[in-house]
C-alpha cells in the first residue's frame, strides 16, 4: 500500500469520527435546557402580528410554560419569556409579558 493511499485512509476516518462527534453534540443540544433555547422555542409557537400577540392562552404555549416553569427557576424563567416577546418584535412588550407571566403563576 503507497503512502498516499494510507493518507486517504486516514483522512477519512477523521472525517468519520468528526462527523459522529458533531452529531452526538447535535444531539445533545437539542435536549437543552437553558432560558435561550426555551425562548427560542417559546417565540416560534407564539403568533403576532407586530402590534400584538394573539395566542397567548393557547394550550401549546401554556404546556411550553408549564414545562419552562419546571426547568427554570423564576428569574430565569422571566428572562426566557421577556426575550421570547422581544424577538416577536411587537410594540408593547410589557402586556404579552405580564399576560404569559400570569398563566405560569396559575
Amino acid at each position: 500500500m503507497k503512502r498516499t493511499d494510507r493518507e486517504r485512509m486516514d483522512r477519512e476516518l477523521a472525517r468519520q469520527v468528526k462527523r459522529v462527534r458533531n452529531s452526538e453534540r447535535r444531539m445533545s443540544k437539542a435536549d437543552d435546557t437553558s432560558p435561550g433555547a426555551f425562548a427560542k422555542e417559546l417565540a416560534a409557537r407564539l403568533m403576532s402580528d407586530g402590534e400584538s400577540i394573539y395566542n397567548c392562552e393557547d394550550d401549546d404555549v401554556l404546556e411550553l410554560l408549564l414545562e419552562m416553569r419546571e426547568a427554570l427557576d423564576d428569574k430565569a424563567l422571566d428572562v426566557a419569556i421577556r426575550k421570547a416577546v422581544k424577538s416577536t418584535k411587537v410594540k408593547d412588550v410589557n402586556t404579552p409579558f405580564e399576560e404569559l407571566r400570569a398563566q405560569v403563576a396559575e
